[in-house]
């Protein structure tokens, strides 16, 4: 296979000037024909050529016979008209057969190299074969070698009997055969690289273009505007609309097959087609569906067409398990990871300070048995949705390339947040700060294992249980009508039984996994579970999800309605107007 551009510097075959130059001396050209043709390297399997060597006739006086009949069909009579009068004496000359047979031969090969005989009227009642048919259809479009070779097939079809058939070889069928990426020095076919990532330079190669060009024309689908300028990748059967050829060139291809001893040919052409992978405003929609539920990389299937929906086949597939089957979109570049590790280390930074600071803790809160302040619903809302906007927008402008993405809902979102955070801010500044914990503080080193800690709390429930039982012996005991005693005895036991409640709170808290901790700060007021913190962390995680789903399937930031957020911002409302009766309490 030959990657060249053809120029010819003749419209006018070699071979053809062969027999132009030979017509006076055909009987010297019957005896050196395979020299003929031999030395201007237009042999008979040639892929340029379509003529009649004299071994392919057959019957030749019949032959001749039925062509100058007076009655004969329409093409016959107009190829007896082509020969002259003296070749007309000499074909009917039975005695000169050497030179009937040149004559012929001759007169034929000019015939198939001249103007295309095919019209409906002359071929009527001719069985054509499949290949000829095909050809006549796209006669408008065919190129000289092709009208020669309809011509030839022509011939073959309607005088079966006396032209031996040249041997026949189907052409390729119209598709993209080859899809790479522009590497540095330029398109290498020896070893493509059958891989590339949005922005980058590939070239497509189009077999038999203008017979695709042809076939949508005979189906009425042709756009107005279908020249190679016009064309438009198709990633994944999208078309990728406003981005068009950087360029685009044709060449020959040949497709050669031996058969009965004689090669068969075809000429197939080649338009390569250069791309660059844009994300254009028209392709956008089109982006976003091919980049969708992003990973790392992904086959795709490529090819070409024009913006009405009309798509070339190409030999990729979804599926196949050939090499030149593959082509590869990278989706997710692999240089972008330096910035998914500065997004994921400011999130363990984060989370760092969250679990060893008050970054989002209740500082006027009790402490927790462990000693700490419990962590705050509303500033954990606001930094929710500060790392999923900012990872968000940081995901979506490695996958797409776009910096505007932000929307009026995330603006809301952020809003929300920060308001309740606000809110909640304001209820807060009117509490006393609490120096004391929620129950008496552990009488045991909270700084120890959380196993070790329920260990030694276990113990002291088994002894405050124990002194509980002294106590309640000790007042069986008593005498009734010692009253001060019987009354000292009972607030000792109301203390003890306050101190075992603490133990078996304190108990199941260091029991408890870690993130069950951090649930119960979230969820929780004065040790209770609160219905008003309950919905606003629901409705939370609701839109959270919502919104990753959105920005993994769409590669777009969520547009939530104005009901969604005022959800929202009602759920966050009541959280508020929940804390203000707290702070009258305290």
């Amino acid at each position: 296979m030959k990657h060249c551009i053809l120029i010819r510097a003749s419209k006018v075959p070699l071979w053809q000037q062969v027999l132009q130059s030979a017509r006076n001396c055909r009987l010297l050209l019957v005896f050196l024909w395979p020299l003929v043709f031999g030395l201007s390297g237009f042999a008979a399997d040639d892929p340029n050529s379509s003529i009649v060597i004299p071994d392919e006739l057959k019957d030749v006086p019949r032959f001749v016979k039925e062509l100058s009949a007076p009655d004969a069909p329409v093409l016959s009579r107009f190829l007896w008209a082509q020969f002259s009068e003296k070749d007309q004496q000499v074909l009917k000359d039975a005695k000169a057969d050497k030179e009937q047979k040149s004559v012929l031969v001759t007169g034929l090969n000019e015939i198939i190299a001249g103007r295309l005989l095919y019209d409906e009227e002359s071929f009527t009642g001719v069985k054509l074969s499949p290949e000829t048919l095909r050809l006549a259809q796209h006669a408008q479009y065919s190129q000289d070698g092709d009208i020669a070779r309809l011509n030839r097939l022509l011939l073959e079809d309607t005088y079966p009997r006396y032209l031996k058939q040249i041997a026949r070889v189907s052409p390729i069928p119209p598709a993209v055969y080859l899809v790479a990426r522009h590497g540095a020095d330029g398109q290498s076919r020896d070893k493509p690289m059958q891989y590339a990532q949005r922005s980058d330079d590939i070239y497509l190669d189009a077999y038999n273009l203008d017979r695709w060009l042809s076939e949508l024309k005979a189906k009425g689908r042709l756009p107005a505007k279908h020249e190679i300028k016009d064309l438009v990748p198709y990633v994944d059967h999208l078309p990728l609309a406003g981005v068009h050829p950087n360029y685009g060139y044709e060449w020959p291809d040949y497709k050669v097959e031996e058969r009965e001893g004689r090669n068969g040919w075809f000429r197939n052409t080649v338009t390569t087609v250069g791309f660059t992978l844009a994300r254009t405003e028209e392709s956008k929609a089109a982006w976003s569906h091919i980049l969708s539920q992003p990973v790392l990389q992904r086959r795709v299937v490529v090819s070409l067409g024009f913006d009405n929906g009309e798509e070339m086949d190409s030999i990729l597939k979804a599926d196949g398990k050939k090499e030149q089957e593959r082509f590869y979109l990278t989706v997710i570049p692999y240089r972008t990871g330096f910035g998914v590790v500065i997004i994921l280390g400011a999130l363990l930074a984060f989370l760092s300070l969250a679990c060893h600071t008050h970054i989002i803790r209740d500082a006027t809160a009790p402490r927790r048995p462990d000693g700490l302040r419990p962590y705050s619903l509303a500033r954990a809302q606001m930094a929710f949705w500060f790392f999923l906007v900012i990872a968000s927008y940081s995901f979506l402008w490695i996958v797409t390339g776009d910096m505007d993405t932000l929307n009026t809902s995330v603006l809301g979102l952020i809003g929300i947040s920060a308001g309740t955070a606000l809110g909640a801010a304001f209820v807060d500044a009117g509490k006393p700060v609490s120096g004391g914990t929620s129950g008496n503080e552990p009488t045991v080193d909270v700084t120890k294992p959380h196993l070790e800690v329920v260990e030694e709390l276990n113990k002291l429930r088994l002894d405050t249980v124990k002194e509980l039982e002294a106590l309640q012996k000790a007042r069986a005991l008593l005498a009734s009508t010692d009253k001060q005693v019987l009354e000292e005895n009972e607030r000792q036991q109301n203390e003890v039984r306050e101190r075992l409640a603490n133990y078996k709170w304190q108990t199941a808290y260091f029991a408890w996994p870690q993130w069950k901790g951090v649930m119960y700060d979230l969820l929780a007021e004065n040790n209770l579970i609160s219905f008003h913190r309950f919905q606003m962390f629901v409705w939370t995680l609701v839109l959270g999800i919502m919104f990753v789903w959105n920005v993994y399937n769409d590669l777009a930031m969520p547009q939530f309605s104005a009901t969604m957020l005022g959800l929202l911002g009602i759920s966050a409302g009541t959280y508020i107007g929940f804390k203000l009766p707290e702070t009258k309490t305290q």
